[in-house]
């Protein structure tokens, strides 16, 4: 696995967990919730697994719990509760949070998997419009801070594209429509 894949400085998980760097750092001193690696210049470092747990953390602290009962839990009892919660949330934070790990390694099996299941619940269109926008406005946002490679983005982006292609190639056509037809030809 490359650089972008297994570490990630502080500002990296400002970007993706949407938690201020400060706050991590508090978060950090005062409940022991991460461990980084440091470099000689005291440089904080994290790994992908230390990622996905302020995701964790992130999302259940918007939901109204209190980071010290947090820190308490261990990481399997807060991704245990993170599903209890996202098992009753009506919310797409899950679904992006789950999205962008598959994207950092590049795991499509799970992109899949999350994307099906979001789209079984709630519609392609919601898959779309509550996810994938998102998403992609997201991932831009990484890839400007360079908190992800091209390849990534890229990794993305062509499987929404494809998953747009097979939708469309899916529709129905109606021969006996009076609107008007509309072609538009896109690069």
């Amino acid at each position: 696995m490359g650089p972008y894949m297994m570490r990630f400085q502080i500002r990296d998980l400002e970007g993706f967990s949407g938690v201020k760097a400060h706050t991590i750092r508090i978060w950090e001193k005062r409940y022991g919730l991460l461990h980084p690696d440091r470099t000689d210049t005291n440089i904080r470092h994290y790994g992908l697994e230390q990622l996905r747990s302020i995701l964790n953390v992130a999302y259940l602290n918007q939901r109204g719990y209190k980071i010290s009962k947090l820190a308490a839990l261990s990481v399997v009892e807060r991704e245990k509760l993170v599903r209890e919660v996202a098992g009753t949330q009506t919310g797409t934070d899950e679904v992006l949070n789950t999205l962008k790990l598959a994207m950092l390694g590049f795991d499509e099996p799970l992109f899949n998997s999350e994307s099906a299941k979001h789209a079984a619940q709630h519609g392609f269109r919601s898959l779309v419009e509550d996810v994938y926008v998102r998403l992609l406005e997201q991932i831009g946002v990484l890839w400007q801070t360079s908190s992800i490679c091209p390849a990534q983005e890229h990794f993305v982006s062509n499987i929404i594209r494809q998953k747009l292609l097979v939708a469309t190639d899916g529709l129905a056509l109606n021969a006996h429509a009076t609107d008007v037809l509309h072609v538009l030809y896109l690069p």
